[in-house]
């Protein structure tokens, strides 16, 4: 009370909400970030020309369209969500450039 918190009651939960859907986005980009860490491409040779080629799992492709869907509704409400996307704008931006 010796802040007096209770002035400011709109202030603070509009930050507390901000926060906490912060946090729920970035658990949700470490369990993206873990799921890539354990996916892996398979190898194999073109058959005539003998190059090596990446092939997908139907997994990996699974993941990725699963990860590409909540990136792109993501990105579609950033203008909503600005407020407490931009802290987290550095991790995805890393991952669109790889």
């Amino acid at each position: 009370m010796s802040l007096n918190l209770h002035k400011f009651e709109d202030e603070v939960k509009n930050i507390v909400e901000k926060s906490v859907k912060e946090m729920n986005m970035e658990k949700v980009l470490n369990g993206i970030n873990e799921a890539w860490q354990d996916l892996t491409f398979d190898h194999e040779k073109h058959p005539r020309t003998g190059v090596t080629m990446l092939r997908a799992s139907e997994e990996l492709v699974e993941t990725l369209e699963e990860n590409q869907v909540y990136e792109t509704s993501r990105c579609t409400c950033r203008n909503s969500r600005l407020a407490f996307i931009n802290p987290l704008t550095p991790t995805v931006a890393i991952w669109v450039q790889l």
